[in-house]
């Protein structure tokens, strides 16, 4: 997902497999702010989440994202699909 100049709010969403030259799973572009609960991130190229400069970043809760996330709640378990 590329997110440029928005703060999209994403609940109960698995991103799996993608492959981007930037991000993977989400891409964080200027100015923008996603906030994730009980979502799954797992096997994104090259990166789950990706924040460039001067973006806020991700707020990620209760997920499970592949090589850990800083959050309440997440965790980083394969989730065996």
């Amino acid at each position: 997902m590329y997110n440029l100049g928005s703060s999209p709010v994403l609940t109960n969403v698995t991103f799996s497999l993608n492959e981007a030259g930037s991000g993977g799973g989400i891409y964080n572009a200027s100015g923008s702010q996603a906030t994730l609960a009980n979502a799954i991130l797992w096997g994104n190229t090259p990166n789950q989440i990706t924040n460039s400069a001067g973006t806020a970043g991700a707020s990620v809760s209760t997920s499970d994202v592949q090589g850990g996330y800083a959050g309440t709640g997440n965790l980083d378990a394969d989730p065996q699909f």
